[in-house]
């Protein structure tokens, strides 16, 4: 895995044990497949920017749960493999990723 597809950001997940093992490695394949998905329907995309929006996104959220207790960063990483399936421009999958707190980062 090269250093522009590891999502580094996503290690500060806030737990420990083997569930949250799991489901930060959940969450970086799900990474790996938008990655590629990009990657085929739009060769010449920015995975870089892509992944640092990952980053971003998953320090921000890191202490952020779902009801369900996934990590709220699941649904922001679901709703760019939606927003890349309808054949948006791949700053769209980007756009979804940061905190709402942060669109001029972007």
């Amino acid at each position: 895995m090269s250093s522009l597809e590891k999502p580094v950001g996503i290690s500060s997940l806030v737990g420990v044990g083997a569930k949250t093992e799991r489901t930060t490695r959940a969450l970086q394949l799900r990474f790996l497949e938008l990655v590629e998905k990009v990657r085929q329907t739009r060769p010449a995309s920015d995975i870089e920017l892509l992944r640092r929006a990952f980053d971003f996104a998953a320090e921000q959220h890191r202490t952020q749960l779902r009801k369900s207790g996934d990590p709220y960063l699941s649904h922001p990483l679901e709703v760019a493999h939606i927003l890349d399936s309808s054949a948006s421009p791949a700053k769209r999958s980007i756009f979804i990723l940061p905190s709402r707190t942060a669109w001029e980062w972007v």
